[in-house]
């Protein structure tokens, strides 16, 4: 499991080559030895398709031949999306007592 998995970062060079930080390489790594992967990130996006493509490429590296086939509906069984005003308007999240 990876918290703040939006650290795993790999991006894509002007020459088409992939550019990974030493984390992401921790995540491959792991991705690659074990039956099950959790990425928790509040950010997961930011607007740079690549970096998403490459971060959903560590849960299934199969799923998607490049960024820009990614479409919504092809991640539905893959990321769970919870927006905060949905998690408020019935009940509340956090009790204390």
């Amino acid at each position: 499991m990876f918290d703040e998995a939006h650290h795993l970062t790999a991006r894509r060079g002007s020459d088409d080559s992939i550019e990974r930080t030493q984390r992401y390489m921790v995540g491959e790594a792991v991705a690659e030895n074990s039956a099950a992967l959790l990425l928790l990130t509040g950010t997961p996006h930011k607007g740079k398709s690549d970096q998403f493509y490459f971060l959903v490429s560590l849960l299934d590296p199969y799923r998607f031949g490049h960024e820009s086939q990614i479409n919504p509906n092809g991640l539905d069984d893959l990321m769970i999306r919870r927006l905060k005003d949905d998690m408020f308007e019935t009940e509340a999240v956090f009790r204390y007592g």
